[in-house]
């Protein structure tokens, strides 16, 4: 059992008598710096009970937790946990939106990038899910799932040679990947017609 997590609420819980203490004591600046600490520490405790809700299936009411968070400190991984819970329930235009939030505060965060990814790819917008698998390969060029959704992306478009090439580097990378060797003899048939 964690024991900090103990020391952590007794402070909080401490919070409001210190600060009445400096109000009674006409203590304003010192008020204001005990607030601003704990506003501070708030948005964290928001994200891990909203990840705790969303792991019980809670999802909405973790929606509306990670939504307080973010409304208190915006972060990317605030955005990129809400996208998760809006994809969870079948919204995937605040999904996508929120993920791009994320993305836009922390384009290094490569979760949020691959939900943004995965979330045009599910809904079918496949030129935004190629600039975003792109981007993803740019930075971790050996990573095998990404380049396969990114050549199943090609595939749907239509554009086989290009699918074809990707899948073949699929393999080059991870050789037992059956979804990369059928994808590929789909396409090589696509391209022979």
């Amino acid at each position: 059992q964690d024991d900090g997590g103990k020391d952590i609420l007794a402070g909080i819980s401490m919070f409001p008598d210190k600060v009445m203490a400096c109000e009674n004591n006409r203590d304003l600046d010192g008020a204001e710096q005990l607030l601003e600490q704990i506003t501070s520490i708030v948005p964290d405790i928001l994200i891990k009970y909203g990840c705790l809700l969303s792991s019980r299936s809670k999802t909405g009411e973790a929606i509306d937790i990670f939504t307080k968070a973010i409304t208190v400190k915006p972060s990317s991984i605030g955005f990129n946990n809400l996208a998760c819970c809006y994809a969870l329930k079948g919204d995937t235009f605040k999904a996508i939106n929120s993920c791009k939030k994320a993305v836009e505060l922390d384009g290094d965060n490569i979760d949020a990038v691959s939900n943004l990814a995965g979330l045009y790819y599910k809904s079918n917008q496949f030129d935004e899910a190629i600039k975003v698998y792109s981007e993803i390969l740019s930075i971790l060029s050996n990573d095998s799932e990404s380049l396969l959704l990114l050549s199943n992306c090609y595939f749907k478009k239509g554009a086989y040679e290009s699918a074809v090439l990707g899948y073949q580097s699929v393999l080059q990378l991870d050789p037992g990947n059956e979804d990369a060797k059928k994808n590929l003899a789909a396409s090589q048939s696509m391209l022979n017609k």
